[in-house]
């Protein structure tokens, strides 16, 4: 597909972009898009199941610990 010049004149700025990217070669070593959107889905789904599937661990403050000192804890642990 060729271009004149004034098809892209008239063309929105938004467009001229999309252009642009689409003609420009990806920097080597860059991930794609797509695969950055994978691994960005991939970091912010995976905590979010790790923590839920987890036994024990909620984020309720009822089973927050009151201390984060042992009660065993020697003596030259605790605070002055």
């Amino acid at each position: 597909m060729t271009l004149t010049d004034e098809q892209i004149a008239a063309l929105t700025p938004a467009e001229r972009r999309d252009l642009i990217l689409r003609l420009l070669p990806r920097p080597d070593g860059l991930p794609s898009a797509r695969t950055i959107n994978r691994i960005r889905k991939w970091r912010t789904a995976l905590p979010a199941y790790c923590s839920s599937a987890t036994p024990g661990s909620t984020s309720s403050p009822a089973n927050a610990p009151t201390s984060c000192k042992p009660s065993s804890a020697p003596s030259s642990w605790k605070s002055r």
